[in-house]
C-alpha cells in the first residue's frame, strides 16, 4: 500500500514527460507544390521594324521555365508550371533600324498582366497663323524667357521700349507668358488676334523659393513647368529653368493662373551620387524632403559580381543599365530588383537563360553605366505627390 502513492507520482511524471516530448517535438514544413502560373503578356516596342521579341522566363533557382519568340503589339495567354511564387521575367528584341538589341529583366515578379509600352505618343499640334504682340514699358537691359502653349521658334525685335515677338499662334485662342528673372516679373497673356499689344508695367511680381539644402551639395538645378488645366497636357508651359542663377533664389515662379505645377530638382551629393526630385501638386513647397546621402551604395560592379547596400531609408526599388558598343555585340540591358535582391551575376544569369536572340554573343562585353533608385515621398503639400530618383554613374 505504501507503493501506491510512488507509483502515482512516477506514472504521472511518465505521462507529462510524453507531453512535453510531444509539443516539442518540430513540425516539418509544408512541402511546396507545382502550380500552373496563368499570365498574358504584351510588348509594344518603340519602333513599327521591331515584329517579334523574346520571352525567357525562369525560377531563383536558375531553372528556366519558358523561352520563346512572340510578336510584338499582341496580347499573348501564356502560363508555366513551378513550386515558386515569383519568378525573373526577361525579354529581348533586335532593333534593326539601330542595329541594337534591347533586353531587360525584372526580378522575382509575381504579376499576371503585363503590358509593357515603350511607343512615343504622337504630339497633337493645332493650326496656327502669324501673330505679332508688342511688349511696352519692357525693360531692356535684362534677359527674358518668352513661351507660348504650341512651343515654336519666334523672332524678337527691340524698339526703343518696346519688345516684338513674332511667332505663331495657336487658333483659335493661345495663351503667352513672359518672364523676367532679373525684375522677378511675369505676365500671362490670352492672345486672340493677329496682333496684340501689352503694357509690360503691369506686370505680376514673382514667388520665389531657397530650399535648404544638405551640407556637400553641388550643381542643383531646378526646372518648372505648369499646366493651366490640371492634368492637361495641351496646357503645359515651361516656367522656370536656371538660365539666370542667383544666390537670392533657387526658383522663381507665377501666382497666377497656373492650375498644377510640374517641379523637378536636382543636385550631386558628396558621395557623387545624382538626385532628382518630382514635386506635382497646386502649390510649390516651402521646403523639400532632400536626402543628405544615397539610399544604395554600389559595392561591386563587375558583369558577374554586382553587389549594392541598401541603406537605412530604403527605396521602393532599383534597377541597372548596362550597355555593350563593340562590333561583337550592340546592347543595352535593363535589370529591375525588389530591394531585397542585392547581388547578381549578369553574364551567368543571362548566360544560363540560352536565349535564341543572344545565342553566340560574347556577353562579357556587357558594363555598368548607370545603377537607380526610386522612392515615393510624402509631401508636405496636401493633395500633392512626390517622387525620388537617385543615380550613381560609371565612367
Amino acid at each position: 500500500m505504501r507503493l501506491k502513492p510512488f507509483l502515482s507520482i512516477l506514472l504521472l511524471t511518465l505521462l507529462l514527460g510524453c507531453d512535453t516530448e510531444k509539443e516539442s517535438a518540430p513540425v516539418p514544413e509544408p512541402t511546396p507544390t507545382t502550380k500552373t502560373f496563368d499570365f498574358s503578356y504584351r510588348y509594344d516596342p518603340d519602333s513599327p521594324e521591331i515584329k517579334e521579341f523574346e520571352l525567357a522566363i525562369s525560377q531563383k533557382d536558375g531553372k528556366v521555365l519558358l523561352d520563346t519568340l512572340l510578336a510584338t503589339g499582341k496580347d499573348h495567354a501564356l502560363k508555366v508550371k513551378s513550386k515558386d511564387a515569383k519568378f525573373d521575367f526577361t525579354t529581348i528584341y533586335f532593333n534593326p533600324a539601330l542595329g541594337r538589341y534591347s533586353v531587360a529583366t525584372y526580378i522575382q515578379v509575381n504579376k499576371n498582366q503585363w503590358h509593357i509600352d515603350e511607343t512615343s505618343k504622337p504630339v497633337v499640334r493645332g493650326a496656327t497663323e502669324p501673330a505679332t504682340i508688342y511688349y511696352s514699358n519692357m525693360p531692356n537691359d535684362a534677359l527674358y524667357h518668352f513661351e507660348s502653349k504650341q512651343p515654336g521658334s519666334w523672332v524678337a525685335i527691340w524698339d526703343t521700349d518696346t519688345q516684338t515677338i513674332k511667332y505663331r499662334r495657336l487658333l483659335p485662342n493661345d495663351l503667352v507668358y513672359m518672364w523676367v528673372p532679373g525684375y522677378k516679373k511675369y505676365m500671362f497673356t490670352e492672345v486672340t488676334s493677329a496682333e496684340t499689344y501689352v503694357d509690360f508695367s503691369k506686370a505680376n511680381v514673382a514667388e520665389v523659393r531657397k530650399f535648404v539644402r544638405p551640407a556637400g551639395v553641388t550643381n542643383l538645378g531646378v526646372t518648372l513647368f505648369g499646366y493651366t488645366k490640371a492634368g492637361d497636357p495641351n496646357s503645359k508651359l515651361l516656367l522656370y529653368f536656371p538660365f539666370l542663377p542667383s544666390k537670392e533664389y533657387d526658383l522663381q515662379f507665377p501666382s497666377t493662373v497656373i492650375e498644377q505645377f510640374d517641379l523637378y530638382i536636382g543636385y550631386t551629393d558628396a558621395g557623387g551620387y545624382f538626385h532628382s526630385y518630382h514635386h506635382i501638386g497646386q502649390t510649390i513647397p516651402t521646403a523639400m524632403d532632400f536626402a543628405a546621402t544615397s539610399d544604395f551604395t554600389v559595392i561591386k560592379s563587375e558583369i558577374d559580381d554586382f553587389q549594392i547596400q541598401i541603406g537605412k531609408d530604403k527605396p521602393d526599388r532599383y534597377f541597372t543599365f548596362w550597355q555593350a558598343e563593340q562590333d561583337a555585340l550592340r546592347a543595352q540591358w535593363y535589370i529591375y530588383f525588389p530591394t531585397d535582391d542585392t547581388a547578381l551575376k549578369p553574364k551567368t544569369f543571362l548566360e544560363n537563360l540560352k536565349t535564341k536572340s543572344l545565342a553566340g554573343k560574347d556577353l562579357s562585353l556587357f558594363r555598368p553605366k548607370n545603377v537607380y533608385s526610386e522612392k515615393a515621398l510624402t509631401s508636405s503639400v496636401s493633395g500633392a505627390s512626390q517622387s525620388r530618383f537617385i543615380t550613381k554613374t560609371f565612367k
